[in-house]
């Protein structure tokens, strides 16, 4: 199983942790680097094919910034809290650019994959009891940072549970 992200900033992941602080001992917490998901999982069994789309991708792409602001919600079973991207323009078409280069390269993307609600996840599967309370809690935050997208990533999931970080790989610098 694979997924392309974006890698955020450590400044994201201070903010995270700010804002998960109030709640560390009541949720599920993902444990993997501040990102957005560009390309939901997927199968692939040509990893190589995979590296050189995402290779191509960011020889042609600058850098780009983006805007985080507010908490919002999906209220789907799972119950997850997330920090809302804006400015998403240049992500939109990133994230084209990438199913492009993945699908001439060989590697599918079924239909279901492509649905995109750019986002920074704070929490997942997060009991009703705490998902009320953690609404009214964060009601007041409206906090927006400016953002500088860099870096996207290939993650892999081998056991269905841990994601790690298989490759990264730069944007071009708009310098």
């Amino acid at each position: 199983m694979y997924a392309v992200v974006v890698l955020l900033s450590d400044n994201v992941e201070n903010e995270l942790n700010e804002l998960r602080s109030e709640f560390t001992t009541k949720l599920t917490i993902v444990s993997f680097p501040p990102h957005i998901t560009l390309v939901y999982p997927f199968n692939a069994s040509n990893k190589l094919s995979i590296r050189k789309s995402l290779e191509s991708v960011t020889n042609h792409v600058k850098a780009f910034n983006i805007i985080l602001s507010g908490v919002n919600y999906f209220e789907s079973p799972d119950k997850v809290a997330f920090i809302d991207v804006r400015k998403i323009d240049s992500l939109l078409n990133l994230k084209d650019i990438v199913i492009q280069s993945l699908t001439e390269n060989g590697t599918y993307i079924p239909r279901e994959v492509l649905d995109f609600h750019p986002h920074v996840t704070i929490a997942t599967n997060i009991p009703n009891d705490i998902f009320t309370v953690m609404k009214k809690s964060y009601s007041t935050y409206n906090k927006n940072f400016e953002v500088k997208v860099q870096k996207i990533a290939l993650a892999t999931n081998n056991d269905n549970a841990n994601w790690r970080i298989e490759s990264i790989y730069e944007l071009k610098d708009t310098n």
